[in-house]
């Protein structure tokens, strides 16, 4: 059996006289008195005490005994030791050697089992301790045992309270997510939680009876942390926030190098039994949070340094009072106040705003939107100088608190520049109704002498029919062909001027396309026939009916198949479609001319807008014709566009 507690100094003495007819103590007078000596030693200490003979028959209980066993000594004696010490194995109840039994065979001290229980007379069962020893007689033979035990039930209670005290803090130290060490006070690894084996990726067998500082790659081995830990025991100085920063092999990515910053805290503590002294290291990993904080403290810096150096004013405002809580230099500046002048005041009392009332207008509809805007607010500063500001100012909430932003531009220039913005579009706007009405007034006035030239014309053609010399036909027919070429412009600037002045009155009808785009046609065939052009026309099966005005309409398309023939080279190709299209009527005009350069192109519909002049100018023109087409076709509520591949 496996020995608990080695027998206590003077065991073998005691033990060594412990039966009737032994051999006494010193100062015992004689054998014959040695056996009532023995029986009162025996019964005035506080273990239990049986003695037994050769043959392991009880000879002697002491009160002890007798109150534990339940067997009175009149009960006990000459009946067999294993029916008095009944034990048993506490944790599997079975039956246990009496080891007074093995002291009689074999002779030798005997300790009891470990987790033994000693089962009463009366059941009452009580976990025992201690062991038992032969009496030898003069001879050295054995004559008997003493069997010496105790109650030791206080101690098992005890104990379980230590180890379950002991079982719950390491508990809680198992499932505490900051790793932990325990060290003894030669600083080498008595435990760790779980957490630090997986936080620094080591086993348990390469950390637990290691010194701390060997641990790893030496990353511990920090001087200024040994000499605090070595001071903990013998100090009681316990130590906190004790920051480290290290490179980690294998807590990189990939198993690489990986940079840790720690806070390691340490505090003396007792172990549970033999009380001896241990420290207990705490580590936090604080490398996010401390990545964080730099990062916030890298933030602060930038937010501040631009805070300062903004070209706008910055103004925080705190958000229930309405005073000024932090301004910038370009705020400042603007004031004509120093930063620290501006600093715990209102709005109005830095020259914004009327006064108080206008003031705190403004600051409750702040409250209540989290908003304010002023697109034009003055400011006066200290010298009495007013500059117009943009002001823009939100609620938020900053460090538990709420606060407003308010964002303060110097808009002076740009609003001295938009008056005079709209001062020059008032004076454009003024000349084009001038040009609007030079125009129209110029129309009229060419149409008057217009009207007799042409006569005048006619009247020449008709009275010398057949007696006109080559020479006076040419001139007459050079008249003719610029007189038409002059009504078409006069007509075109009276169209623009009319449209322009809004003096132009629709006569909207039902109008089926198809005829609209024949009779367009029918007008500029000669034109295009003269050109040498083909002309292909794609009309819609069904009429494709339209609400417009039936001259205006012909109007437009005449323009656009005109502009067609004068820019497509001798000899083109002119298409002409119309179809339903998404509740509205397409007209397309496509032809293969030279086309429109790209740069032309967005502004193709402009009053005067004109192509190359040097590809036809034989033509003549204003410019005027896309503008009108464009212009007629938005009044009946339609769209024209214009595609080129330049």
């Amino acid at each position: 059996m496996a020995t608990k507690d080695p027998p206590r100094e003077g065991d073998d003495a005691r033990r060594a006289g412990a039966t009737p007819g032994g051999v006494g103590g010193h100062g015992v007078p004689g054998l014959a008195g040695s056996a009532e000596w023995l029986r009162v030693t025996l019964s005035s200490i506080g273990d239990g005490v049986i003695t037994t003979d050769a043959h392991g028959r009880v000879t002697f209980l002491n009160l002890v005994a007798q109150a534990l066993t339940g067997w009175t000594q009149e009960q006990a004696v000459s009946v067999p030791l294993e029916q008095v010490f009944n034990v048993v194995n506490a944790d599997t109840r079975a039956a246990v050697e009496n080891p007074a039994l093995r002291a009689l065979r074999e002779g030798v001290i005997v300790g009891l089992a470990n987790h033994a229980l000693l089962i009463a007379r009366d059941g009452t069962e009580r976990p025992i301790d201690d062991s038992a020893a032969p009496v030898r007689d003069e001879k050295g033979n054995v004559g008997g045992v003493v069997l010496v035990f105790r109650d030791i039930t206080e101690r098992v209670r005890q104990e379980k309270l230590v180890q379950d005290a002991l079982d719950y803090a390491e508990n809680i130290l198992a499932t505490q997510r900051e790793p932990f060490l325990v060290l003894d006070k030669a600083l080498r690894v008595v435990s760790a939680n779980r957490s630090f084996y997986e936080t620094f990726r080591i086993e348990k067998d390469a950390t637990e009876g290691r010194f701390v500082y060997e641990l790893g790659n030496g990353q511990w081995n920090i001087p200024r942390l040994r000499k605090l830990l070595e001071d903990v025991l013998p100090r009681n100085h316990a130590f906190n926030d004790f920051e480290v920063e290290h490179e980690f092999e294998g807590l990189g990515v990939g198993g690489g190098v990986g940079k840790k910053i720690m806070l390691l805290n340490a505090r003396r503590v007792r172990r549970p039994g033999n009380h001896s002294e241990l420290i207990l290291l705490a580590i936090e990993d604080i490398t996010e949070r401390s990545t964080a904080e730099r990062a916030l403290h890298d933030s602060e810096v930038r937010y501040r340094r631009l805070f300062q150096t903004a070209k706008d004013g910055i103004l925080i405002l705190d958000a229930h009072t309405g005073k000024i809580i932090d301004a910038n230099a370009f705020m400042a500046g603007l004031a004509g106040l120093e930063p620290s002048e501006l600093l715990g005041k209102e709005l109005y009392e830095i020259g914004m705003f009327k006064d108080i009332e206008e003031n705190k207008e403004a600051f409750r509809e702040l409250q209540r939107t989290k908003y304010l805007r002023h697109d034009h607010l003055p400011v006066q500063n200290r010298s009495g100088e007013v500059v117009e500001v943009e002001f823009v100012a939100n609620v938020y909430h900053e460090d538990h608190r709420l606060v407003a932003q308010c964002n303060v531009r110097d808009i002076s220039e740009r609003s001295r520049m938009e008056k005079q913005i709209i001062k020059q579009s008032e004076a454009l706007a003024e000349q084009s109704l001038r040009k609007d009405e030079f125009l129209a007034m110029l129309s009229h006035e060419l149409r008057n002498p217009l009207a007799p030239i042409r006569a005048a014309v006619h009247l020449l053609r008709v009275h010398e029919r057949g007696g006109e010399n080559p020479i006076q036909r040419q001139a007459r027919e050079i008249i003719e062909r610029q007189v038409a070429n002059l009504t078409k412009l006069v007509s075109d600037l009276l169209e623009v001027s009319r449209i322009a002045s809004g003096r132009i009155r629709l006569n909207l009808q039902a109008l089926d396309m198809n005829q609209v785009v024949r009779q367009a046609v029918e007008t500029v065939q000669p034109f295009i026939e003269q050109r040498g052009h083909a002309l292909t026309l794609n009309l819609s099966p069904e009429p494709v009916w339209v609400n417009a005005d039936a001259t205006r309409t012909e109007e437009v398309l005449v323009n656009l198949l005109n502009n067609a023939a004068k820019y497509t080279p001798d000899g083109g190709r002119i298409e002409v479609g119309c179809e339903h299209h998404q509740n509205h009527a397409l007209v397309r005009v496509r032809d293969n001319g030279v086309g429109i350069d790209n740069e032309l192109l967005p502004r193709i519909f402009d009053l005067f807008t004109q192509a190359d002049r040097s590809l036809a100018r034989s033509s003549g023109g204003l410019g005027i014709g896309l503008s009108l087409a464009h212009r007629l076709v938005e009044l009946h509520g339609g769209a024209i566009e214009a595609h080129s591949q330049g």
